[in-house]
């Protein structure tokens, strides 16, 4: 039964299109009987070759059945083609299909010729490494006919009846397109709280008239009000030059696409003594709560005014992000208060799984001294720190000993290339004494750190 399926699938009905070349042939003896020959002898060719070819073409298609069904029950079988999920069966190192469910077909539009397909030129960007690697899943999400799908599989080795063994790959595609639009919409609605802080507010108040004072106020508060007019924020001033403003993720997107304009607006207030405007912005977002929020953005603010102001910063859920920082910053605010220097670094320090401190090769009485005291800071806040450090290269040899003498400095200690070593994701490197990466003991483990802070006099 399955041979006569099988032939009809491979060999349609040809008989009438050679009965018709054979008539043609008929009909030219009249005309030439050579031509009439050469007609006739090429029909029977085709005929020949139809005839050797089908035999082969029939085999191959029993093969790929046999490679896919050997190893399945009848219900089985009934199962995968009644299955609710599409699935698809296909060869990893040719990227031919072999077989597919009605759900798949209808999800691909393609219903004939399947034998014929690869599925590279179905899905041109789906990828296979995953199932060669051994994983049950696709890393990524995939589109097709505009929904969303998790694709899971696995890899076989089905015994051919040609005695060999071929690497099969059965794919499961689950529709996800609803909890992914779900997923998305939700992050998109995820509060954010951001402080706007007009950073040379001092300076504008010692320029010009009374008048004018308020004039520039009025134009900041304006700059500000056009910048969020088409945004769905609340905006609330709660100090003579702080502002708060709560948002959304999705508004968010849309005011750093704009790269933060209102710097440039706001910029562009000007007092009669030529004092330029700035403002300062502290994000705080990827946490739930809004005290948080509200405390990461304060954060921010500090952090945005200890580093001159006229900028954004932007505290996620494992470090900042910095735009802007286009003025120059009046003398008055370059010199950093320690207390949000101390508030920042402390931040950064709670956060840390793993702590790193080091200064510049060859290291002095400044690098121990600086690297003794973020250590003690690390402590203060239950933390761990290590100093990295050539215990023989180095001109503090002295200090060094004291220090490792004290139990709070045992196994403190480490050289650089163990530090590179047990680095782990999201460590924290505090650099001390230098700020040129090429001076610093150990540059493997400078690169490999992606959360760094660095503290120094020069």
């Amino acid at each position: 039964m399955r041979n006569k399926k099988i032939s009809k699938l491979v060999d349609p009905s040809f008989r009438l299109y050679f009965l018709v070349g054979f008539l043609f042939a008929a009909v030219t003896v009249r005309v030439s009987i050579p031509l009439a020959i050469c007609e006739a002898a090429a029909m029977a060719f085709l005929w020949w070759y139809f005839r050797h070819t089908a035999q082969k073409r029939r085999e191959g298609i029993r093969q790929y059945i046999d490679d896919v069904t050997d190893d399945m029950t009848t219900a089985d079988k009934a199962s995968m083609l009644s299955a609710p999920f599409a699935m698809m069966v296909f060869r990893p190192d040719t990227q031919e299909i072999l077989w597919s469910n009605d759900s798949f077909m209808q999800l691909t539009g393609v219903r004939e010729d399947i034998f014929d397909n690869r599925i590279d030129d179905i899905l041109p960007d789906f990828p296979t490494h995953w199932l060669l690697e051994g994983k049950s899943e696709c890393p990524e999400t995939v589109v097709m006919g505009g929904r969303h799908f998790r694709v899971f599989g696995n890899l076989s080795h089905p015994s051919s009846r040609r005695g060999g063994q071929s690497l099969l790959a059965t794919t499961y595609w689950t529709d996800v397109t609803e909890q992914d639009s779900l997923r998305e919409e939700n992050e998109s609605r995820r509060p954010i709280v951001s402080v706007i802080v007009i950073d040379n507010y001092e300076e504008l108040m010692k320029a010009g008239s009374e008048a004018s004072r308020s004039a520039v106020l009025a134009a900041i508060d304006e700059k500000i009000s056009t910048w969020l007019k088409d945004s769905h924020s609340l905006l609330r001033k709660f100090d003579r030059n702080r502002y708060v403003l709560v948002t959304t993720e999705q508004e968010y997107q849309k005011l750093l696409e704009g790269k933060f304009s209102v710097l440039d607006a706001v910029r562009s207030v000007v007092t009669e003594d030529g004092v330029a405007a700035t403002l300062s912005i502290g994000v705080g977002k990827d946490v739930d709560d809004y005290e948080t929020l509200y405390q990461n953005a304060m954060l921010s603010i500090e952090m945005a005014l200890s580093r001159g102001g006229d900028q954004v910063v932007v505290r996620n859920r494992l470090d900042f992000e910095f735009y802007g920082g286009k003025a120059k910053s009046p003398e008055k605010r370059t010199k950093v208060k320690s207390r949000v220097m101390a508030n920042a670094l402390g931040e950064l320090i709670s956060d840390a799984g793993q702590i790193f401190v080091m200064g510049h090769a060859h290291a002095d009485m400044d690098v121990v001294g600086a690297a003794a005291g973020i250590c003690c800071i690390a402590r203060k806040r239950g933390k761990k720190a290590q100093i990295v450090i050539d215990m023989e290269d180095n001109v503090a040899k002295p200090l060094l000993s004291k220090l490792a003498a004290l139990p709070e400095y045992k196994d403190a200690f480490i050289s650089g290339n163990d530090a590179f070593i047990s680095a782990q994701p999201g460590a924290l490197l505090v650099v001390v004494d230098t700020n040129r990466p090429d001076l610093v003991e150990s540059e493997q483990l400078l690169d490999a750190c992606n959360r760094v802070a660095v503290i120094d006099h020069h």
